[in-house]
């Protein structure tokens, strides 16, 4: 079985609209598997606008991604780049 690595490699290969065929497709599986935790979109709504209203109070700083993603990806190693 190919790593996500290379599977994201050979996507990026192909053009736009096959592209967009694959996320189609991805987005529709995560779709069916349905857990019972996820949130509406309402509820994604309502988060977003709180989080927006606590940037805009000064209860919270945003940081850029880059610094975000660094952070992210030193808590959490991507197994496959073991």
């Amino acid at each position: 079985m190919a790593t996500k690595h290379e599977v994201i490699e050979q996507a990026l290969m192909l053009d736009a609209d096959a592209r967009a065929d694959v996320v189609d497709a991805l987005l529709e599986s995560l779709e069916d598997t349905g857990p019972d935790d996820l949130l509406t979109e309402n509820e994604v709504a309502e988060e977003v606008l709180r989080r927006r209203q606590h940037i805009r109070d000064g209860m919270v700083k945003p940081i850029p991604w880059e610094k975000a993603r660094d952070r992210l990806r030193s808590e959490f190693p991507d197994p496959d780049d073991a």
